[in-house]
């Protein structure tokens, strides 16, 4: 079975143990950040060091749908499984996946990012599963805390 975004949708309970968003909150989140991505990505293709001309190269591998790709980035942050273990998950191997999270991650520490994400350092009584100091917290807790911003 592969993870994705339609699966973990009909299944809310499961959808929240991943990320600690209700399918709701991630649809706004995939909202915020779909423009600020898909800036990003323009200016990647049109960059003046490209090797092969826009369509060259290889296919992705992970579901081209911008929902698995976020979905992916948001799970590693709220359970930071290792990166073999997100590739299982979604059936790509754990380069696909580091490609994917370099890809996402600078439009999720955007300047203005989604007010349910917590961009303040981990605190020793925090709940998520990053070390205290780590730059990105996904606490449940401060999710919560901060969902009402939605």
């Amino acid at each position: 079975m592969v993870l994705n975004y339609e699966r973990l949708e009909a299944k809310p309970g499961a959808f929240r143990s991943f990320t600690g968003f209700f399918v709701r909150e991630f649809e706004t989140l995939l909202g915020e950040l779909m423009p600020v991505y898909e800036v990003s990505y323009r200016v990647a293709l049109e960059r003046a060091d490209r090797q092969r001309a826009f369509g060259g190269g290889r296919w992705p591998h992970l579901s081209p749908r911008d929902q698995d790709q976020v979905l992916l980035t948001v799970i590693w942050l709220r359970l930071y499984p290792t990166q073999e273990v997100l590739g299982f998950l979604f059936g790509v191997s754990d380069t696909n996946v580091l490609r994917t999270l370099r890809r996402i991650l600078p439009c999720a520490t955007h300047p203005a990012p989604h007010p349910a994400l917590c961009y303040a350092p981990c605190a020793a009584s925090c709940l998520c599963s990053k070390p205290p100091g780590a730059t990105v917290c996904v606490c449940p807790r401060r999710v919560r805390a901060n969902a009402g911003a939605l």
